[in-house]
């Protein structure tokens, strides 16, 4: 079994409210027997709101500053201009700069605001203790057709892509950082979807699906871009989960947000039907 002081847990959120901050107290709590807990934050205030501040000891801020210091040499995935933007497609750059400031893990679990699991998290991570895969995530597949961001792929050599992950919660190993690393210096690139199963695969370290050793972890259809109605998918948003599923639930979102993006969620679908 992993040990707490070789884990991680990482709670990814652009800022506490009062949801998020009912969320970061109950994974803390899950996960205290099990794993060391942090948030992190990408933005440019590095101050502390009054929610934040319960857990500045473990709450970390990344910033563009930050991405300059540690990222500048990843031409293909970085650049100091007003144009480049961290989404979509580059969160995965403040991710890999926390674990260079907060390194020693052997694992680390990133879970952004937007997903719950309807247990507790503590049990989630130990049932992956005696797995030593590099990259557990979700809904790993065949590259759709349509897949927005297929083009972004940039590696070294000509292996063509040939799946995609899911990656609003996931476990990743310090080796797979190592190599995310070292490729990206070495000019790799693109929407870490694509990047990171590719990536990893190539250099042999291992890739695999969360439901592969959960089965019931989460619903989806892979078969559709937003990946459909299920519990974990890109669109549309949720507003209630069902408790006691022990399932992960994607994107849940507090009632303001979620109205105003079930709006658009309709109004694209009357559009495709009218024209």
């Amino acid at each position: 079994m992993l040990s707490r002081k070789k884990q991680a847990f990482v709670l990814f959120a652009r800022e506490l409210s009062p949801v998020t901050y009912k969320l970061a107290k109950k994974i803390q709590t899950d996960v205290s027997e099990h794993a060391d807990f942090y948030i992190l934050s990408y933005r440019e205030e590095t101050n502390l709101n009054k929610y934040e501040s319960e857990f500045k000891d473990c709450f970390y801020v990344v910033s563009r500053k930050d991405l300059s210091e540690h990222c500048s040499q990843y031409h293909n995935k970085y650049n100091d201009t007003a144009e480049w933007k961290i989404m979509p497609g580059n969160l995965d750059l403040a991710q890999i700069v926390f674990t260079s400031i907060v390194s020693g893990y052997s694992y680390y679990w990133f879970c952004e605001d937007d997903v719950r699991f309807t247990s507790n998290y503590g049990s989630l991570v130990t049932a992956y203790d005696a797995v030593e895969d590099d990259l557990l995530c979700t809904n790993l597949r065949k590259i759709p057709d349509r897949w927005f961001y297929k083009n972004t792929y940039l590696s070294n050599d000509s292996v063509v892509p040939d799946k995609i992950g899911f990656l609003p919660f996931f476990r990743v190993s310090s080796s797979a950082i190592d190599c995310l690393i070292d490729e990206y210096s070495k000019g790799a690139g693109g929407h870490h979807e694509i990047s990171w199963p590719n990536l990893l695969a190539r250099n042999n370290l291992s890739v695999k699906d969360l439901k592969t050793y959960v089965p019931n972890l989460y619903t989806s259809n892979k078969n559709r871009l937003s990946l459909g109605w299920g519990t974990f998918c890109y669109f549309p948003p949720k507003y209630f989960v069902v408790p006691g599923t022990k399932r992960l639930y994607h994107p849940v979102k507090p009632f303001a947000a979620y109205v105003t993006l079930y709006k658009k969620y309709l109004l694209r679908n009357l559009s495709k039907i009218f024209n």
